[in-house]
């Protein structure tokens, strides 16, 4: 039950009704049920798992929380890896039985586990706060990866009373998400989609524009998913964690993953990076500790070898830009350019923007051979002048091209607005009931005039969906 169906709709507003008609003290048990109905709207069968599994984080918790030593920590996490190593790398097979969010509860799960050890999280002594913790609807289908003392504190707070300005901030966030999901991300798809099928049919100014669409197409998938998911959060007095920053707007590698899936990122650096010794171990051992990192990023997207290169290429791509930086100042400074200055900046963006692009060509590619494919047809055809009059071919009419570039432009200058800390969510909060409600409708009415529905009217899954 993915966020832009139809079915999440009438579920969320059944669910919001409930929520705020029970008593306070009730509403954190039955967010628990709403969770495990929305999980079992898909899966059913593997609920009992899920229940299962969370007891045993309840339980590890408590026994970390009475005995805080490493040697018990170890089969902890052993144990609350084991689904997703077992399903999703030993047993290609069982791919298709994967829990829902599996990969995302279980980063949750031994984060929790890891933080009772050290202290940083107390151990929850109400089973049901950890089944909802590890369950939660809003982050089940695609993060953010939410910590202890953030979620887990809110499940313990007292509820808020209804407030009609939550549902109005959550529904702002939600319809942005539907913009960002099917109005750009979902039109980008469909020139990604042709090109790839077949790249060496296509000539080189086709598979670089399906190399820069797809890195388009996977930030305003994944953030307008992250988007519905602090809307949905939003509406029941939830804050989550941001998720995205302008990663585009970058002017590094490293820049790129501090503001790309952000609680990712912190997840790997907490539990991964620093006790490998992050960087107090000497220049070698950090540089290790970062391939590291990206590696376990790579492998927890998929078990494909074309994971594996996308992970190391983000890990080389930085480190070879931390050893480049020197080199960078004293050309800087040769042409008398200020490094903070605007034509130094946007230098720096459009080249991390390119490396991102080369690297997600293997992030999206089947295989390696077939990246391979992609790379070598970006060399021919250059000099082909029916760039422009085939684009059509690739499934977009003028009109929804005019349409895609008029959003991409829009949400450029929506990006810059909030590097600048201008956002204009909160600006629309501020004025008059009349006009939030017609951006509201106006919203709304985008999304439903303007958004790529698939086969029989079945919204587009979102891409992480399958992490």
């Amino acid at each position: 039950m993915a966020f832009n169906t139809a079915a999440f709709i009438i579920f969320i507003t059944v669910v919001l009704v409930l929520y705020y008609l029970l008593p306070a003290r009730a509403r954190t048990v039955f967010v628990l049920l709403a969770s495990y109905a929305f999980f079992a709207r898909a899966q059913w069968r593997v609920l009992p798992f899920l229940v299962l599994f969370s007891l045993m984080v309840y339980l590890f918790g408590r026994l970390l929380g009475r005995w805080p030593r490493k040697w018990l920590l170890l089969p902890a996490v052993l144990c609350a890896a084991a689904p997703l190593i077992f399903l999703k790398y030993t047993k290609p097979g069982m791919s298709l039985v994967l829990p829902l969010g599996l990969s995302y509860f279980t980063f949750k799960s031994i984060g929790y586990l890891a933080d009772v050890m050290k202290g940083k999280a107390p151990a929850e002594k109400n089973p049901l706060t950890v089944m909802t913790f590890v369950a939660f609807f809003p982050e089940m289908l695609i993060g953010p990866i939410d910590r202890a003392d953030n979620l887990m504190v809110q499940l313990k707070m007292p509820r808020p009373a209804f407030d009609w300005q939550l549902i109005e901030k959550g529904t702002l966030l939600f319809l942005g998400g539907c913009v960002r999901k099917m109005i750009i991300a979902d039109r980008l798809g469909i020139w990604v989609d042709a090109v790839y099928a077949d790249p060496l049919t296509y000539a080189g100014p086709f598979t670089v524009l399906a190399a820069v669409a797809y890195a388009l197409q996977i930030y305003f998938d994944f953030s307008g998913c992250t988007h519905m998911a602090l809307g949905v959060g939003r509406m029941m007095g939830f804050d989550l964690p941001e998720n995205f920053r302008q990663p585009y707007l970058a002017v590094s590698v490293a820049d790129f993953w501090r503001r790309w899936h952000m609680s990712l990122t912190s997840w790997l650096k907490t539990y991964i990076y620093i006790p490998l010794g992050g960087s107090r171990r000497g220049r070698v051992r950090r540089d290790l500790n970062i391939l590291i990192v990206f590696l376990v990023s790579g492998i927890w997207h998929g078990a494909g070898l074309t994971f594996v290169v996308w992970g190391l290429l983000n890990g080389v791509f930085q480190l070879v830009g931390r050893s480049l930086n020197g080199l960078r100042q004293k050309l800087y400074g040769c042409l008398r350019l200020k490094t903070d200055g605007v034509l130094v900046r946007n230098w720096q963006r459009l080249w991390t923007f390119i490396w991102m692009t080369i690297a997600w060509v293997f992030f999206r590619a089947s295989s390696v051979t077939h990246a391979g494919q992609i790379f070598s047809s970006m060399r021919h055809g250059w000099r082909q002048r029916d760039f422009l009059t085939r684009l059509p071919e690739l499934g977009l009419s003028w009109a929804n091209i005019a349409l895609l570039l008029v959003m991409l432009l829009v949400m450029l200058v929506v990006s810059l607005l909030n590097e600048r800390q201008i956002y204009l969510a909160d600006r629309v909060m501020t004025r008059a009931f009349p006009v939030r409600v017609l951006v509201f409708y106006l919203l709304i009415f985008g999304v439903l005039i303007f958004g790529i529905y698939g086969t029989a009217y079945d919204a587009a899954g979102f891409i992480y969906l399958q992490f």
